[in-house]
């Protein structure tokens, strides 16, 4: 179903790791998929982590390889936004990421994320 390790286009440069959760899918209108992560600051310093939904990205598996973007982000609680989020980490300590993009194809089909944080840097993930 998810091949996450693809969005793991490892950069040696980023402070930060991911580590998948799961994804829930609801197929009601308006349908979405929230994807969830836990992103760690890696490095020996405070780092501010800045995501938009537009530096993640969706990749369908299907011979045209289909991208789309998120639409919303959200850490922790809160509630989703269409904007750029913002939170401040120490080293060490970590945030639930939610991102919510659009259903492509049919329920489990193949599909793989890539978040980038807002500066561009792909932010390494495992499942």
């Amino acid at each position: 179903m998810l091949s996450l390790l693809a969005a793991a286009a490892v950069s040696a440069s980023s402070p930060f790791s991911a580590t998948f959760d799961k994804v829930e899918a609801d197929y009601r209108r308006p349908s979405y998929e929230e994807w969830n992560f836990e992103i760690a600051n890696t490095s020996a310093e405070e780092q501010t982590l800045r995501i938009c939904p537009s530096d993640i990205d969706r990749i369908a598996l299907d011979p045209a390889r289909t991208t789309h973007r998120a639409f919303a982000v959200a850490f922790d609680g809160d509630s989703w936004r269409f904007g750029c989020i913002e939170k401040r980490l120490q080293a060490g300590d970590a945030v639930s990421l939610r991102a919510y993009t659009r259903p492509y194809g049919t329920p489990g089909s193949g599909r793989t994320l890539v978040l980038r944080d807002a500066s561009g840097m792909v932010i390494p993930a495992t499942s």
